[in-house]
Formats: C-alpha cells, sequence, structure tokens
C-alpha cells in the first residue's frame, strides 16, 4: 500500500494537481487508517503522512459526504489532530479540516455520536496552535501548501450557528483568535477571508440572518 500512495502522491505532485477526486476520498482515509494500527509508522515516507497531504488539496466546495465518509473521517482526524499523535503531522490535519468544510455539515453528520462530535473540537483546539510536519525530506514539497489559520477559525464560527455543533464548542477553540484579533487591521483581516469565503468557496457560509444571530450569541457566550 506504501508505495501505491507515494506514486499517486508523487503524481499529483509533479503534475501541480490541486483537487483530489471525490472516489478517492474514502481509499485515502483508509490509507491514514493505517497509522492508527501496530507497527504503521515503520514505513518511510508514511502512507499517513502522504495520504494527509493529497487530502489537503482537495476542493473545499465539494459535497462529498456520505454515511461512510462522515464515520470515517471524524474518528481519524481526531486522532491525528492530537499534538501527541505519533505521526505529528497536526498542521496537515488542519489543512484537511478545511479541505472537507462541506463534509462536517452534512446530513450525515447528524447521525454520529455528540460524544464523537465533542471529541474532534475537543482535538482541533486552538487552530493558530499546530506541530511542524515530520522531516520526510523527499515529501517536503507536499508540506508547503500555506496553511492559514483563519480557514479553521472560520468553519468553527459556521459551526457556532449550527445546532448540531455549537454546544461542542470550546473557549480553548478560540484563545488565539481573540488575541490575534485585537487590532482593525487584523480583524479586517478576518472578515475579509470571511467574505472571500462566502463569495467564493463555501455559499452556505453565514448565509441566512438567523444563522449570523445564533453564531454571534454562542460566541458572546464563550
Amino acid at each position: 500500500m506504501g508505495p501505491v500512495v507515494e506514486s499517486l502522491g508523487k503524481c499529483l505532485y509533479f503534475r501541480e494537481a490541486r483537487c483530489v477526486q471525490h472516489n478517492w476520498i474514502l481509499p485515502l482515509l483508509g490509507v491514514l487508517s493505517l497509522s492508527e494500527k501496530p507497527h504503521g509508522l515503520d514505513l518511510k515516507p508514511h502512507p499517513g503522512f502522504i495520504a494527509l497531504s493529497i487530502l489537503s488539496t482537495t476542493w473545499p466546495s465539494a459535497d462529498f459526504a456520505t454515511p461512510d465518509f462522515a464515520a470515517t473521517a471524524l474518528p481519524l482526524l481526531s486522532s491525528t489532530l492530537l499534538p501527541t499523535h505519533p505521526l505529528q503531522s497536526r498542521k496537515l490535519a488542519l489543512m484537511v479540516f478545511c479541505a472537507l468544510m462541506s463534509g462536517w455539515f452534512s446530513s450525515h453528520m447528524e447521525k454520529i455520536m455528540s460524544e464523537d462530535l465533542g471529541k474532534l473540537l475537543q482535538a482541533i483546539r486552538d487552530p493558530f496552535q499546530s506541530t511542524p510536519d515530520p522531516p520526510f525530506s523527499d515529501w517536503q514539497p507536499m508540506t508547503q501548501h500555506d496553511y492559514k489559520p483563519l480557514n479553521s477559525t472560520i468553519i468553527l464560527i459556521e459551526f457556532a450557528s449550527s445546532d448540531l455543533w455549537r454546544n461542542h464548542l470550546r473557549r480553548s477553540n478560540f484563545i488565539s483568535c481573540e488575541e490575534d484579533m485585537s487590532t482593525e487591521e487584523q480583524k479586517r483581516a478576518l472578515l475579509d477571508r470571511m467574505f472571500y469565503t462566502a463569495h467564493y468557496i463555501w455559499r452556505t457560509f453565514l448565509h441566512t440572518p438567523t444563522k449570523v444571530i445564533a453564531a454571534i450569541t454562542r460566541l458572546e457566550e464563550l
């Protein structure tokens, strides 16, 4: 499995591909699951690291969520997002979290146990805090994508407007954001990113007055 994923990843990189086909998502998540098994980290470059790199190029507005996706992606990301995970690829995992943004609001997520939703938010913690990627020199190009913590924050803000997610949010999810948004310039950067997301990437982002009010109310509570 490792050589197959490595070949796929190199093909994508050297062709400068920036989007993953939808029917690849579940197989790549299956590769990620290898890192959760005994001796799963013996291969270098590690298939889980390569799979994360490829998944991070997924087009965010793609609605590929299925029951299998919801049930598979959430526990895997909840694990790899932790700074204690052996793969040490929290930044890449956060990029995948952003790339899969539409999936988190699929109706399929309603069938996931509330406890598991909470575990994801607990694992995300403060999206401004990440760990460096492991030093797999052959795969450094795959780690050069520009991770923007504001993208994770925007999803968390949408979570605040969602009946499914809002009660799982924690103050710890916004600590650095609150600190970093202390100047008018930084606040403008966040607003600009929100407008860009709503207009070009994610048309349903806070798209009704009700959702805006719900998000503001929950964020004020936190």
